[in-house]
């Protein structure tokens, strides 16, 4: 009773930036209608992001196309759960999207950023999130990581983006 209250009556933590804010409340919005868990936290101020590192468009376009994938994810595990966190790493700053969805399959990694490939096709998955991610990333010469060794019973995966200025992708 007290997690669908919870789930429910929920608000996000304002990022100080009306169209990000917009972005985290619609993927509430999304992770509601499929009964995901949807969570965030700011521990770095967004403005201080969009000013050395991103425009506001394309971060909107990753928060969105990447918080998307990750409460598709979720819908079909056990476990639905989503995490968005923005901050820093390394004095980089980064931006994590947790999920407590499968691995990702292997052609999915084999294809990314060549090709549009989607493992939840029937769901409304298109493939098109991680090409654009993809993209955005190089860009941006930011890196991109995949973390699928979680320390978190929450949680089965990671996907960041870390503006480091390498434009690495990394798989672990």
């Amino acid at each position: 009773i007290v997690t669908e209250y919870e789930s429910k009556s929920k608000t996000l933590t304002s990022t100080g930036v009306f169209s990000v804010d917009a972005s985290l409340n619609y993927l509430l919005a999304k992770a509601k209608e499929k009964e995901v868990l949807f969570d965030l936290s700011v521990t770095d101020g967004i403005k201080g992001c969009l000013d050395k590192c991103i425009s506001e468009n394309d971060l909107n376009t990753l928060i969105l196309d990447l918080g998307e994938n990750a409460i598709i994810a979720a819908s079909f595990s056990e476990k639905k759960n989503v995490f968005v966190m923005i901050g820093s790493d390394n004095n980089n700053r980064c931006l994590f999207v947790y999920d407590s969805g499968n691995y990702f399959d292997a052609d999915v990694i084999a294809n990314l950023g060549k090709k549009r490939i989607t493992t939840h096709k029937e769901s409304g998955g298109s493939g098109i999130g991680m090409m654009t991610t993809v993209s955005l990333l190089q860009k941006y010469s930011a890196s991109l990581k995949i973390d699928e060794t979680v320390p978190n019973n929450s949680y089965t995966k990671c996907v960041s983006v870390i503006f480091d200025n390498e434009g690495k992708i990394i798989i672990k």
